[in-house]
């Protein structure tokens, strides 16, 4: 029995052609298709075992040139090789006309039973092989694939260039604010101190001109007018104080919800009648590290806000605290809030709302939709530093003629034990 074995590996050759001479084959060798066709053309086989990746003409391609062939169109083809690891190779195999497909390596009893096979005659004609590409042209499949798989790549990597971008300008963005935040904060705590020292002066002169006044009621009302008119003065320094000062050194561990029944107490009494106050607090919420001051400038400032959204028609203002579990997802939505847990402060009102270009202002310092004379600008401007300066978060939703809701997150503080 003539058996043609075909592999650019001379080690290869070298077993396959002892097992196969130990069955009692004789054995024809060559290094590729080329060779393999040179000595098809002057010798009859019985059979053909070849590797499939090879130099000049590859498996694929001898498979086709030999059931092309009539004198060979019959000679059982065996693939032989250790690149046919996919479906798609295999498939690939079959389709250019090969029998049967072994992995590297077999075992000399596997190839002496494949002889006894071929003696049998169990090896059926091959139907006619599907065209394989050419070398060339299979050569351009393989770099249009890599050329597609190199353009997604690229798409993605652009898409995460975009992205890196975006972030650099937005981190950019913020430092100049929070360097804007810190100059403003100084000028602020300047005019605050100089004008804390007029108010002091004013107050004493007034209390002076009360002594005087003996028993002058028109006098005395007067002076009561200005003295009630340097108490909003000075609850106002009091703001650019809270404003432009560090807070870093009076906070601790806190339930946060005694907090935020005492605070909406406070709230209650300093609303119209004309808004329904509801509160829901959940008394399962985690400890927070706070201070409990902040945390009743930040609920009456939102709250005090809310109210003046509906004070023309009324409405209803609802305060929440709950626990919350923040997931990447939606911590990527938004600026400083990360994945983890926390204890979630929501104010809500039905008021008028705001559209998209009050929402962006509505943290910037002395900025305000009040008329003249109704507020200072400041109010959201604190509840922004206080939030950010404890490592919470704060998000705000506004739709015109709808109302706006601001939740408030200050991350679970945890005991670490010894």
């Amino acid at each position: 029995m003539n058996i043609l074995i075909v592999d650019d590996r001379p080690l290869d050759l070298k077993l396959l052609r002892l097992w196969l001479e130990a069955a009692g084959a004789t054995v024809a060798e060559a290094a590729d298709g080329v060779e393999a066709i040179n000595i098809l053309e002057h010798t009859s086989v019985d059979a053909i075992i070849s590797d499939i990746k090879m130099p000049r003409m590859n498996g694929f391609r001898l498979c086709q040139e030999v059931r092309t062939r009539p004198q060979t169109s019959e000679v059982p083809f065996i693939a032989y090789s250790a690149i046919c690891t996919s479906q798609s190779d295999d498939r690939r195999m079959i389709e250019s006309g090969a029998n049967q497909i072994l992995r590297k390596p077999a075992s000399a009893s596997v190839f002496a039973g494949i002889l006894h096979e071929i003696a049998e005659g169990k090896f059926l004609p091959h139907p006619a092989p599907t065209p394989v590409p050419l070398e060339a042209e299979l050569h351009k499949l393989h770099l249009e694939q890599s050329v597609a798989k190199l353009e997604a790549k690229n798409r993605r990597l652009e898409s995460s260039v975009e992205q890196l971008t975006l972030d650099h300008q937005h981190l950019g963005q913020q430092l100049r604010q929070a360097q804007s935040m810190a100059a403003l904060g100084t000028l602020a705590m300047s005019i605050a101190h100089d004008f804390n020292n007029i108010l002091a002066a004013i107050y004493q002169y007034c209390e002076l001109a009360r002594d005087e006044a003996h028993g002058n009621a028109t006098l005395t009302e007067h002076l009561n007018g200005l003295s009630r008119g340097a108490t909003r003065a000075t609850a106002l320094v009091q703001q650019i104080f809270a404003f432009g000062c560090k807070r870093n050194d009076t906070r601790r561990p806190l339930e946060l919800w005694q907090v935020a029944i005492e605070a909406a107490g406070l709230l209650r009494a300093a609303v119209p009648a004309t808004i329904d106050v509801q509160t829901s607090f959940g008394q399962d919420t985690p400890d927070v590290f706070a201070n409990a001051t902040e945390i009743h400038q930040i609920l009456m400032n939102l709250g005090i806000n809310a109210a003046h959204a509906m004070r023309a028609l009324g409405g209803r203002l609802t305060i929440t605290l709950e626990n919350c579990l923040v997931d990447a997802k939606l911590a990527a939505l938004h600026s400083g809030l990360r994945a983890g847990h926390y204890a979630r402060l929501t104010v809500s009102d039905t008021g008028h709302g705001m559209d998209e270009q009050t929402l962006a202002r509505i943290f910037e310092p002395f900025f305000t939709t009040k008329a003249s004379g109704e507020g200072t600008g400041l109010g959201l401007a604190i509840v922004r530093d206080i939030v950010r300066s404890s490592n919470c978060a704060i998000t705000v939703s506004s739709r015109l003629g709808e109302g706006t809701t601001f939740r408030v997150y200050f991350p679970a503080h945890v005991e670490i034990s010894d």
